[in-house]
């Protein structure tokens, strides 16, 4: 049995780009059953991957015990011989939501300080089963019951999941492991909790025996037919020639009342979905009723400042500014010869810091360009739909440049670029991408440094 997990979960990871031989891969680590089996399996499994594992704990602070599974999940690290990197919570999280947005930030953290292209993390069979029935029992549209991806655009990928609790407990007694076990998972007063211990067990024992490897079966199934409609809804968009990674997407209105209601409603949440936004059925609902009714002129506000506008003959998606106050946390103007400011690009956090004749100063990447000339200060801002970067051998299109990186989409509008007299763009932070026209003379140049308060 061990083998054979062993070969399973390494022929996964076979051949993805970021996961050859040397290449550093980051764990999530809670020194639990399922993690240390994962952080076993990339350590000691076949030596022909040559992975490196980087071993990365984060603790949440949700229990007085915390601090000390923290030293344990060190201890098992240096015994395995394995790189450790840990962080906490300033305080409490006061929601799993909030824990799990943290735990997510600093497992991103991490991948960049190492260089790694992506994190592993041990959700396995039995997790995606109640991910599943959980959903259900919320009546979950479509989307909802395809449960645990795989892969995620921003690099996290779960090689257990097709992988049941009981084989990774064989494998535990087998490998000699002997995890933490966290108290709260036999708590009652949590949802997933009650599924796990109590409803899963007695449906296995008097209704179903294979419960759970058939919600996991529901799960592939549900996937199927969302990436079906995906794959249709791109080909609609290039037959109507839209691009549906534009910022602003136009419909033609007499195209979209052709379409059957459930076509254009799938059509409508697949392109509010690769904008990081899940309708909810009243919202979807409302969508269809501004297609079938809505007058020109009038518009529908949707989730997180996006807009669905008709403009005569057409339907316009575009995102809306949220007010002045919302719309200069998104941009900084560079005036003057020195200063600093915040901003905010799609809720990620960024210090700049400018000076003319020389660095400075404090944490993050550095360029430096000519100084701009009066009334042309130069703009730190995210991603606009049209922007040009001039390198060597010409001007191009950042869009193409995202691709070429596979850039996911979401986290294109979270880069700050700086941006030049009308509109060109000089440096794209985080990219390793700025322009050919660096002056000669640092002592004149205008110096940026941009820091991300997440590092």
């Amino acid at each position: 049995m061990s083998k054979v997990l062993r070969d399973r979960v390494l022929l996964l990871l076979r051949g993805r780009e970021g996961l050859g031989s040397g290449d550093p891969v980051v764990v999530a680590f809670s020194g639990g059953l399922d993690s240390s089996v994962l952080l076993h399996l990339i350590r000691f499994g076949r030596p022909d991957t040559g992975l490196r594992p980087v071993a990365a704990h984060f603790d949440h602070r949700m229990r007085a015990e915390s601090g000390r599974d923290r030293v344990w999940c060190r201890g098992v690290a240096g015994a395995w011989a394995v790189e450790y990197r840990s962080s906490e919570a300033s305080s409490p999280p006061r929601s799993e939501e909030e824990a799990r947005r943290l735990r997510y930030s600093f497992l991103q953290s991490a991948k960049r300080e190492v260089g790694a292209r992506w994190i592993l993390t041990a959700h396995h069979g039995d997790d995606q089963a109640e991910t599943v029935l959980f959903r259900v029992l919320r009546g979950a549209g479509l989307q909802g019951l395809t449960g645990i991806a795989e892969e995620r655009e921003d690099g996290v990928l779960r090689p257990l999941l097709r992988v049941g609790r009981r084989e990774l407990e064989e494998y535990a007694r087998w490998a000699g492991i002997r995890p933490l076990e966290d108290p709260t998972n036999r708590l009652s007063d949590r949802p997933r909790n009650v599924l796990r211990n109590e409803i899963l067990p007695q449906v296995e024992k008097s209704v179903s025996p294979g419960a759970r490897g058939a919600l996991r079966t529901l799960a592939e199934n549900a996937r199927t037919e969302v990436e079906a409609g995906e794959e249709w809804s791109r080909w609609w968009l290039s037959w109507q020639g839209v691009d549906p990674d534009d910022s602003e997407v136009r419909l033609a209105r007499a195209a979209l009342l052709d379409l059957p209601l459930p076509a254009r409603a799938q059509l409508l949440r697949f392109l509010l979905r690769i904008r990081g936004v899940s309708p909810s059925r009243a919202g979807t609902t409302a969508m269809m009723e501004f297609i079938t009714t809505g007058r020109s002129g009038g518009s529908l506000d949707l989730q997180d400042g996006l807009s669905l506008a008709r403009e005569f003959d057409s339907f316009v998606l575009r995102r809306v500014a949220l007010g002045s106050s919302a719309s200069a946390a998104d941009s900084v103007t560079l005036e003057g010869d020195s200063g600093d400011a915040s901003l905010t690009l799609r809720g990620r956090s960024f210090r700049a810091r400018w000076r003319v004749g020389g660095d400075p100063g404090g944490e993050g990447r550095v360029a430096r360009f000519r100084t701009p000339g009066a009334g042309s200060p130069y703009l730190v801002r995210g991603w606009r739909a049209g922007d040009r970067i001039r390198l060597t051998g010409g001007s191009k299109k950042l869009k193409k440049l995202f691709n070429q990186r596979r850039v996911p989409r979401y986290e294109r509008g979270r880069i700050p670029l700086l941006a030049g007299t009308g509109g060109r763009i000089l440096w794209a932070w985080g990219l390793d991408l700025a322009s050919d026209g660096d002056p000669a003379s640092t002592d004149t140049a205008l110096w940026v440094r941009i820091a991300a308060d997440d590092g």
